[in-house]
C-alpha cells in the first residue's frame, strides 16, 4: 500500500502523448476548479466528482487499476480517520459539521491530493528543471529535484522498515520503526545532496508547447469552462 503511495509521485512510463504545456495544464486546471469550490451544494458536489473522476482516470491509465486502488488505500484510510473523529467531536464536548459538508471536505481533499500528485506523474524531473530554469531560479530546480526524489523514497523506506518490523516483532512494537527511519532518510538525504553537489544534473532540457493531441485537451476545458459559466448564471 504505501510502495503504491510512493509511485504516485513517479514518473510513469506510460503518458498521454501530450505536450509540455497541455501536461501541465491539465492538474493546474482541475485543482482551480477544486479550490473555487465553497460548499456542499449540488453544483459544487458535482464538480468535485467530475475532478475526482477525471484524476481516477488519468491515473489508472498511467498506473493501472489495481496499482491506483491500492495507492488510494491509505489516503482513503487517513480521510475516514478523519471524518471518524469530526464524527465523535460532540461526545467529547466539540461541535461537528453536517454530514454533508464533511463528506463533501473528503472528497475535496481527496482531488486536491490527487491532482497534487499528477504534477509529477505527468511532467519529469528533467521538465521540471527546464521550467525552473528558463524563469530563473536555478537553485530551486535543484531543490526541486532533491525533494521530489526523496519523498517517494522515503515512503518506500517506511513501507519496507514496517513490514520487516511487523513481521519480526508484531504489531505491538511498530514505534520502533521511527529510529531506522529517520536515521536512513538522513543518511539519504545526505548522500542525495552529495550527488548533487559533485554530479550537478543539466537544467537544460527540451519543452514541446505543442503537440497534436493537445487540440483534445483544450477542447474539454474550452467546454467545460462554457459550461461552468452558464451553471453560474
Amino acid at each position: 500500500m504505501l510502495r503504491d503511495l510512493a509511485y504516485l509521485f513517479l514518473e510513469p512510463r506510460r503518458q498521454l502523448g501530450l505536450s509540455t504545456l497541455a501536461r501541465m495544464v491539465i492538474p493546474v486546471y482541475l485543482l482551480a476548479i477544486v479550490f473555487s469550490t465553497r460548499g456542499p451544494c449540488l453544483r459544487d458536489a458535482l464538480l468535485v466528482g467530475a475532478v475526482l473522476a477525471t484524476e481516477l482516470g488519468i491515473i489508472a491509465y498511467l498506473r493501472g487499476v489495481r496499482r491506483l486502488v491500492n495507492a488510494l488505500g491509505l489516503v482513503l484510510l487517513v480521510t475516514l480517520a478523519g471524518v471518524f473523529i469530526q464524527i465523535l467531536a460532540p461526545f467529547i464536548g466539540f461541535t461537528s459539521p453536517p454530514v454533508p459538508t464533511l463528506v463533501f471536505g473528503s472528497a475535496r481533499l481527496v482531488s486536491v491530493f490527487l491532482g497534487f500528485t499528477l504534477f509529477f506523474q505527468l511532467l519529469s524531473l528533467r521538465e521540471w528543471r527546464s521550467i525552473f530554469w528558463r524563469l530563473g531560479f536555478d537553485k530551486q530546480a535543484l531543490i526541486l529535484s532533491m525533494i521530489a526524489i526523496h519523498l517517494p523514497t522515503t515512503i518506500m523506506y517506511f513501507s519496507e522498515a514496517y513490514t520487516t518490523v511487523r513481521l519480526k516483532h508484531g504489531a505491538r512494537r511498530l514505534v520502533s520503526i521511527i529510529a531506522p527511519l529517520a536515521y536512513i532518510s538522513v543518511m539519504n538525504s545526505k548522500t542525495l545532496v552529495e550527488s548533487y553537489l559533485l554530479y550537478k544534473p543539466s537544467l537544460k532540457g527540451e519543452i514541446v508547447l505543442y503537440k497534436p493531441r493537445d487540440v483534445i485537451v483544450y477542447s474539454i476545458i474550452v467546454s467545460s469552462l462554457i459550461l461552468l459559466l452558464k451553471l453560474s448564471f
